[in-house]
């Protein structure tokens, strides 16, 4: 409910803000007064806090008072000396609190709890953590940076961030983030805020900047306003040296001041001053903001109302301690008006400065009482006047949990920007036509972005260095001459302008020479800041772009699925990049063509709800049912499980199951190739199920009992048909291969693979055919699954296509849909250390089966049936069970009509005589029962099929679900029926509906 409420809010906010922005008062004095009257205090600010201050305060001596001035760095990456000298600064200067940097979460932890042991009054614990932890802390999240955030259009995603992250660090013991960065960066070559800011739109910087900030403080964390009162325009690193401002107050007040200026008024907890020499606030000398009193009292107390703490920026950054001996500097910031001197660089000469202030009355007594005050009330409002030592246990999987690694993901997805997309390029359709190369620049040419675009389709890869000559650049782009479609992505940039951001001008000018070939479309994705292409020409030439602003694992894996269709473009520009892309541009792409890869939690499924399935999994490899497998389940599209468990065999060291494993199908074939066939050519009106057999091979059943037996008789397995025919055993002499029909090498006569060093007379073909036809039809028109009918289909999409089923598939649904991990004969395509075996054959082929199909029958005509002979992957196969699901359509594209495929998927007999099967497809029992799903969770209208090697695969479309389970259980011994009698397909099918049905009832909770 916060998130409605935080939505109301900033919608509020915005339609104020139009007015604010664009109708500003005329006078200056009227807006500071109507601006003074909106202010909100502090939560911190209340009658509870200040008590327990009060009391607290009472009892402290005045070096105490001071101590609780200074917030000191603190590193859990440093020796044990470091944590020493921190040891002495708790017990001899009483300082108040610690901004822990560079180390682990645990260390820190662990620091933390000894700190507060020593300290009388806790401490406050703060962190850098701009974009979460990981800003200073390894095996955390890392957030997105701000500008990142600032091409998201949805506020609300950046509230719930901004709640994480403050439930993080308040699992570490840290009560202060000095986050958001309110800087507006309307200067692309500020060196210092850049990427850190939320853009250059000061209206957008105010939304995003309240977002984050609300989104800490409503779970209690104190956040920090920085850089007041603006750090964007400059070109200075205040790190290095003093940035100076030039701009009047008119122009700071209607531009760098507003995103401050709200926060105050919505109960901003802290601000952090920043070191700048604005001449319009103060004349004097290389006086920093910091440092002025009338920037911090003056103009952030007095004008603005703000009634917070105020924290300097690091003291021993050179824009300011070039100016100043040491404790000097803090007695110049506590005069200017700030609660706590961050980061001091001497602390006992501070102490020893500021005490020499007092005594001089350049500091009053009074003065450090109410900073003290104030910093002893924002302790107790984050719970240190209880404060109890912090549990490791656990510790960095808390910090990892898998709702924070979901959101994260979403907000880099709703990031990415589309800039350019000539001719709607973006998605990438009709695959059929493309030839498609990419091209990593500064980096290899295998990482995350080309797996996952590995998922999508066929591409060749390439890469490149940043930095090449222009004989290099030629010779790359002769390389891809032979390529339509290249994807140039930049990779290992910098976030420096003074770089470039890394962005070269050699990666430019091969850009431009890759151009010149104008029948190519080249697709130019950007792993960093968009800044980079503000003085490149090569943006003109390309014909899509797209903006990631960061590279990262999820950037990669989500700019592979937005150009590929799994996702859309929702981001804007949160900056100009010069006068090519104003801020707030950015281009939408069309609704999900393609697969998205998820997490589950994208459905409200937690891990929790899939737990179970790794149990059965492990079941089952523990007693023997299968040496590995591999699963795929989708909803609606969206794939939240994909993972390959065990090997590919039992031996010790047998290559572990991956997911681009690619494994025998069995009897899936006749569904992902042979029925997918039929309902093409009917579509085409080329065959109909409701014909015979005479109709298309009368030359072969003429006179005989098969001749009247229709397709869909024969594909819903009512044909009467017999169940199997062993046809191999009458081509052995006492269990051998017979001499006259198979011989150990391939020839012009013996030509067709069955095994290793084994290949089959060409003659077989018509010897197979003659034993079918010869064996009896039964009149009895009942279900009895065969798999003779399928020889039948064989031969009629031959006949029909004029060309082979496996050329057919290939050419009609696996290459348009970029599917590069399914098909027949698998030792032409894939390596074969991808291949788990099948079977240790020892009665017909005498050896292990690896790479060739497992089914006798389709061995003995090359590998390539109608039942058997499909290889493929579970991503690929997936693919081809979510077309059907949407019936006919992918990819943009429609494969078959959807009438088509909707009475193919259909009962048609079971009204007749209780068969459930559909014409090709097998479907669930009615009523429950045992059956190819679990008992009564598929719907009716769900449809699939099994395969002998322990394969299933299964489409619900009531529930969205797409389900794919491949393995080879048939290693060694085909004999091993476990999968069967444990039902281990089935019950991972009923966790897989149970988890969608639950994470359904969790987001109707939370949308409601």
């Amino acid at each position: 409910m916060r998130q409605v409420f935080f939505s109301i809010a900033l919608l509020s906010f915005t339609v104020f803000s139009g007015f604010l922005f664009f109708n500003e008062p005329d006078s200056s004095t009227e807006k500071k007064d109507k601006k003074a009257k909106s202010v909100s205090a502090p939560a911190f600010m209340n009658e509870q806090s200040e008590a327990w201050a009060d009391s607290i305060l009472q009892t402290m001596s005045l070096e105490e008072k001071i101590g609780q001035l200074f917030m000191v760095a603190a590193y859990s990456n440093r020796d044990e000396a470091h944590q020493q000298d921190l040891d002495s600064l708790i017990e001899n200067y009483h300082i108040g609190g610690l901004i822990f940097f560079q180390g682990s979460p645990t260390k820190q932890v662990e620091m933390t709890n000894h700190f507060q042991a020593k300290s009388k009054i806790p401490l406050m614990i703060g962190i850098d953590g701009e974009w979460g932890l990981a800003m200073r802390l390894d095996s955390t999240i890392k957030y997105p940076k701000q500008m990142t955030l600032g091409a998201i259009q949805d506020n609300d995603l950046i509230y719930a961030m901004g709640k994480q992250v403050a439930e993080q660090c308040q699992r570490m013991g840290i009560h202060i983030n000095f986050a958001p960065v309110a800087d507006i960066n309307n200067n692309p070559d500020n060196p210092v805020i850049n990427y850190r800011s939320f853009g250059e739109d000061r209206q957008k910087v105010t939304l995003k900047s309240l977002a984050y900030m609300n989104g800490m403080q409503d779970q209690k964390l104190l956040t920090s306003g920085k850089h007041f009162p603006g750090h964007g325009d400059t070109d200075a690193d205040s790190h290095k040296t003093l940035p100076i401002i030039s701009h009047d107050l008119e122009r700071l007040d209607t531009v760098e001041f507003v995103p401050f200026r709200h926060m105050i008024d919505s109960g901003l907890t802290s601000m952090m001053v920043a070191h700048l020499y604005i001449p319009s606030l103060d004349k004097t000398p290389n006086r920093a903001s910091t440092l002025s009193k009338k920037v911090v009292t003056d103009l952030l107390q007095t004008d603005l109302g703000f009634q917070g703490l105020i924290f300097t920026d690091a003291l021993n950054m050179r824009g300011v301690s070039a100016y100043f001996d040491p404790g000097q500097l803090e007695v110049a910031a506590l005069e200017a008006g700030n609660d706590v001197l961050l980061f001091p660089e001497n602390v006992p000469a501070a102490v020893v400065a500021i005490k020499s202030a007092i005594d001089q009355k350049k500091i009053s007594i009074k003065e450090i009482d109410a900073h003290c005050k104030k910093i002893l009330q924002a302790k107790h409002w984050v719970g240190l006047n209880k404060f109890s030592p912090i549990e490791t246990k656990d510790l960095v999987e808390d910090l990892n949990q898998k709702d924070a690694v979901y959101l994260n993901q979403r907000l880099f997805e709703s990031a990415l920007t589309v800039i350019k997309n000539d001719n709607e390029l973006l998605p990438i359709r009709d695959l059929s036509t493309k030839t498609i190369a990419t091209v990593n620049i500064g980096v290899g040419a295998e990482n995350t972005f080309s797996s996952m675009v590995d998922r999508y389709c066929s591409v060749t890869k390439f890469d490149m260095p940043r930095e090449l000559s222009y004989e290099q650049a030629n010779q790359k782009v002769d390389e891809l001459k032979g390529y339509n479609t290249v994807i140039v992505s930049t990779f290992d940039m910098s976030q420096r302008p003074y770089q470039n951001f890394g962005f070269t001008k050699e990666t430019n000018d091969f850009i431009n020479l890759l151009a010149m070939d104008s029948s190519k479309t080249i697709i130019l994705n950007v792993m960093g800041n968009p800044y980079c292409l503000e003085k490149m020409d090569c943006t003109d030439k390309v014909d899509a772009i797209v903006i990631n602003y960061e590279e990262r694992e999820e950037t990669e894996s989500l700019s592979a699925q937005l150009i590929f269709g799994g996702i859309t473009a929702q981001g804007v520009l949160p900056v100009s990049i010069g006068d090519k892309w104003t801020a707030g541009h950015g281009l939408k792409t069309t609704s999900p063509i393609r697969m998205k890869y998820t997490l589950p939690e994208e459905l409200g499924i937690k891990d929790a709800d899939l737990v179970k399935i790794d149990e059965i999994v492990q079941e089952g490899l523990d007693q023997g049912v299968f040496p590995g497998c591999q699963i795929l389940a989708a909803k609606d599209g969206k794939v939240f499980l994909y993972k390959g468990y065990g090997k590919h065999t039992y031996e010790k060291d047998a290559k572990p199951v991956e997911v681009t494993d690619i494994y025998d199908l069995a009897s899936i074939t006749k569904i992902a190739s042979s029925t997918a066939s039929i309902m093409k050519l009917q579509d085409e009106g080329q065959v109909h199920v409701d014909s015979t057999l005479d109709e298309y091979l009368h030359d072969m059943v003429d006179s005989t009992d098969y001749e009247d037996i229709t397709l869909k008789q024969m594909m819903t397995h009512q044909a009467g048909f017999k169940a199997w025919i062993p046809f191999y055993i009458r081509t052995l002499h006492k269990g051998q291969p017979k001499i006259e029909l198979y011989s150990i090498k391939q020839t012009d006569f013996f030509n067709l693979r069955v095994a290793e060093d084994l290949y089959i007379h060409d003659g077989v073909r018509d010897s197979i055919f003659q034993r079918i036809l010869s064996t009896d039809v039964s009149s009895k028109k009942k279900y009895l699954y065969s798999d003779l009918g399928y020889y039948f289909l064989n031969e009629i999409i031959q006949r029909k296509t004029g060309m082979t089923q496996d050329q057919y598939v290939d050419q009609t649904f696996y290459k348009p849909l970029g599917l590069d991990n399914i098909g027949y004969k698998p030792r032409d395509k894939w390596d074969i250390s991808r291949i788990p075996p099948t079977e240790d054959d020892q009665s017909f082929r005498h050896q292990i089966i690896h790479a060739d199909v497992h089914d006798q029958g389709a061995a003995m005509l090359g590998g390539v049936c109608g039942h058997a002979g499909l290889f493929a992957n579970a991503n690929d196969l997936g693919v081809m069970m979510q077309m059907f699901m949407q019936y006919g359509r992918y990819g943009g594209e429609r494969y078959i009509d959807q009438n088509v495929v909707k009475q193919f998927t259909s009962s048609p007999y079971y009204d007749i005589n209780r068969n459930r099967r559909g014409i090709g497809f097998d479907k669930p029992v009615r009523g429950g029962g045992n059956g190819p799903t679990c008992s009564g969770c598929a719907s009716d209208a769900s449809f699939g099929h099994s395969g002998f090697t322990g394969t299933l695969t299964w489409a619900d479309p009531e529930t969205g679900l797409v389900f794919v389970f491949l393995s080879n259980r048939t290693f060694p011994d085909a004999e091993n029926r476990q999968i069967i009698s444990l039902s281990t397909r089935t019950r991972i099918m009923q966790v897989l509906y149970d988890a969608i049905a639950t994470g359904e009832e969790r987001l109707a909770k939370v949308n409601s």
